[in-house]
């Protein structure tokens, strides 16, 4: 089964972001269709929050989101915070345990 994480913020390109997850779905030995099924999936999640992420920003506001898009043959996990600053650790700990 294929697991991957997608990290964003509002700041995040979301071309670059879809364009990572294809490789790393690609290398990752998933099937062109699930591929293509998967990236479509987090595209419309991403661009919603990324709109949404944008304008609380803007006011100040925080968000985080965590959504897992899951079939028979991937699960992938798509991570989405914005406003406020993370500590050191809290990075430490995102990177390692995914969240």
């Amino acid at each position: 089964m294929f697991r991957a994480t997608v990290n964003a913020t509002e700041s995040t390109d979301l071309p670059v972001a879809v364009s990572e997850l294809r490789a790393k779905c690609m290398r990752g030995g998933l099937d062109a269709s699930s591929t293509e099924q998967v990236v479509d999936q987090v595209t419309d999640v991403l661009a919603q929050l990324l709109e949404r992420g944008k304008q609380l920003a803007s006011l100040g506001s925080q968000m985080r989101v965590v959504r897992e898009i899951t079939a028979d043959d991937y699960s992938v996990k798509l991570v989405f915070q914005t406003g406020g600053r993370r500590t050191f650790l809290q990075r430490i700990r995102s990177s390692l345990f995914g969240g």
